[in-house]
């Protein structure tokens, strides 16, 4: 007698058997990825939940992989634990659901009916090794990550835990510092320290190698919600509660400036970055600006305004470009020189967009958001290249290797991941 399977709520769109016949996959109506045990029709578990119905499942040939479609993404996870390891990019026209199929070796995972308006064709992704996803555990909540110079080591920061430099192709945690409020992190350009920073007001440079302060930098009593190096290592700066920004000596641990013009009855300046010669600073603040200053003269160049909170900011890597993002849920390009504005990125997240970066050539931006959603960008045209489901809870950092192969993203779930890259948006090239 046939096996007889009882969906769990939901209209069963598609389905697909492993190469085993042991398993069947399903996918709803209600955008459930679900599995049964095929012999007896008994239900094992959800494997996942998309925003939107599911339009098609499949598993690879050796049993590894399930890739699942819907409007909302294409996800491909490991089929045994159900860890997200691949989400593909949308179709173009943000609607067409393709229909997937694995290669025999499951290096790659071919979409049907992937362009909209051009139904005879297939997109190709590869999805080998060089693209899976690593997760490395912090706990609590991670605020912060960025790669080492060479970026062999990344360092993350968080609430309640040290701040942890870990070996980026292992996964081993190097060394913990015990910095329990790393806000902000980042390496000095040897990449023999760390410079860290937090809720009591203090910024400290932390030796790599054997995990001793070097040298403290202290101006305030508020929290510090942002922190920077400039490229050679030689200036600090960080960006206060009290609507201060502080400019300092990296080596001396001296006070060279206080910078003031962010007005608001609220606090805050959220965010601060160098401009890739160290010559211009970018703040953004709670009084919906985002400000660039000259730092050598401790003056302001350029007010932009912003239609809300302005909390994450990224000079492009030529310093001809600043991106600013915030509670208004979309990223903006402006011009360093002019002050004009240049590009606003048409993809709205869907909650408070916390960091934002360009990529090492400047073709490609990355934001991460309150949701976990992260969106790649093309930064010339704003095309929407790639959209991730973290899954983090939050995402509150990030960091682009300097290869340009992989994403750090610190999430409010305790993990950092490391997205492979190059595999998924190299047809933008």
């Amino acid at each position: 007698m046939p096996a007889r399977l009882t969906a769990t709520g939901s209209v069963v769109e598609t389905i697909a058997f492993s190469s085993d016949d042991e398993w069947l996959v399903t996918g709803g109506k209600d955008g459930t990825v679900q599995q049964w045990n095929a012999t007896n029709g008994e239900f094992v578990r959800m494997i996942a939940r998309h925003r939107e119905k599911v339009q098609c499942v499949t598993i690879s040939p050796d049993g590894r992989l399930l890739g699942s479609s819907a409007v909302d993404a294409t996800q491909v996870r490991e089929f045994k634990t159900g860890r997200l390891i691949h989400t593909l990019p949308r179709s173009p026209d943000r609607t067409s659901i393709p229909w997937i199929t694995f290669s025999p070796d499951g290096s790659k995972l071919a979409a049907f009916n992937y362009m909209a308006g051009r139904p005879g064709d297939i997109a190709v992704f590869d999805i080998s090794e060089r693209g899976r996803t690593r997760v490395l555990t912090h706990g609590g909540k991670v605020w912060s990550v960025a790669f080492s110079p060479d970026g062999r080591r990344v360092v993350s920061g968080g609430t309640g835990r040290p701040a942890r430099i870990w070996d980026v192709t292992t996964g081993e945690m190097l060394r913990a510092l015990p910095v329990n409020d790393g806000r902000f992190v980042g390496f000095a350009p040897d990449g023999l320290r760390v410079l860290c920073g937090g809720s009591n007001g203090d910024a400290a440079l932390w030796d790599v190698a054997d995990g001793t302060s070097v040298r403290n930098f202290k101006g305030s009593q508020f929290y510090l919600h942002g922190g920077a190096l400039n490229s050679d290592g030689t200036r600090i700066a960080t960006a206060s509660q009290d609507k201060v920004l502080r400019i300092w000596d990296a080596t001396a641990g001296r006070l060279l400036n206080e910078l003031r013009g962010h007005n608001s009855n609220s606090y805050s300046i959220y965010t601060v970055a160098f401009s890739p010669d160290g010559s211009k600073v970018a703040t953004g603040g709670a009084d919906n600006t985002l400000r660039l200053w000259n730092v050598a003269a401790g003056q302001l160049i350029h007010t932009l305004e912003c239609e809300g909170q302005v909390t994450g900011v990224a000079f492009s890597p030529d310093g001809t470009r600043v991106a600013g993002a915030g509670t208004w849920k979309s990223v903006k390009l402006w011009d360093v020189a002019t002050g004009q504005p240049l590009l606003n990125l048409p993809e709205v997240h869907g909650g408070t967009i916390w960091a934002v970066t360009f990529s090492p050539n400047g073709r490609r931006i990355v934001s991460g958001d309150a949701t976990g959603t992260l969106l790649i960008s093309n930064s010339d045209n704003g095309r929407t290249l790639l959209t991730i489901d973290s899954e983090q809870k939050g995402i509150w950092g990030l960091a682009w290797s300097p290869n340009g192969n992989t994403i750090a993203s610190a999430g409010g779930d305790g993990t950092i991941r490391l997205w492979g890259t190059r595999a998924n948006t190299d047809h933008d090239r």
